[in-house]
C-alpha cells in the first residue's frame, strides 16, 4: 500500500468487506500446491483477509491470498473477507490490471481459472521445507 501511495503520490481508502470470490480477478500466475494443500487441510492462514484492489468497471483485483480464494472458491462458498483498497487516481487502477494481464499471459483471469501446480513434488524434503517455511513466516509475523 505504501509503494503504491509513494510511487503516484496518492492516497488508498481502504475498507474490510466481504468479496464475490467467483468475481476475482488475479495477478499471481499460479497457485503452490504445497500452500493450498495447508490452506484447505490445516486451515492456514484462514482467519486472515485476503487484500484486493476495486478497480474500474466495477472489477476487484487479488493482491494476497490467491491460495485462501481459491480454496474458498473450491468449497463452494460465495464469499470470503477482504481488505478492499481503491483510489480515484486511474494510473493505480491501470497498473494493477496490468498486473493482472501479465499474470495470466496477455489476459485478465479470475482466481478460479488460475492452476495449481506442484513443482516440489509432493512428499518430498523440498516440499517439507517450503512447508516449514510457510509456517515460520506466518508464525513470526502473527508474532510481531
Amino acid at each position: 500500500m505504501r509503494y503504491v501511495e509513494d510511487k503516484y503520490g496518492v492516497r488508498l481508502r481502504s475498507e474490510t468487506r466481504p468479496v464475490d470470490v467467483a468475481n476475482l480477478f488475479a495477478t499471481q500466475t499460479e497457485i503452490e500446491l504445497v500452500k493450498y494443500k495447508l490452506v484447505r487441510e490445516e486451515g492456514f492462514r484462514v482467519d486472515e483477509p485476503v487484500v484486493a484492489f476495486q478497480g474500474g468497471r466495477g472489477r476487484i483485483y487479488l493482491i494476497d491470498g490467491h491460495t485462501r480464494a481459491r480454496v474458498v472458491f473450491d468449497r463452494d462458498r460465495p464469499s470470503l473477507p477482504a481488505v478492499v483498497l481503491a483510489c480515484d487516481d486511474l494510473r493505480v487502477a491501470e497498473e494493477v490490471h496490468r498486473m493482472a494481464e501479465l499474470a495470466g499471459g496477455g489476459e485478465v483471469k479470475q482466481v478460479r481459472e488460475i492452476p495449481i501446480v506442484d513443482r516440489l513434488g509432493e512428499g518430498s524434503e523440498a516440499w517439507r521445507r517450503r512447508r516449514q517455511e510457510l509456517l515460520d513466516k506466518w508464525r513470526r509475523s502473527r508474532e510481531g
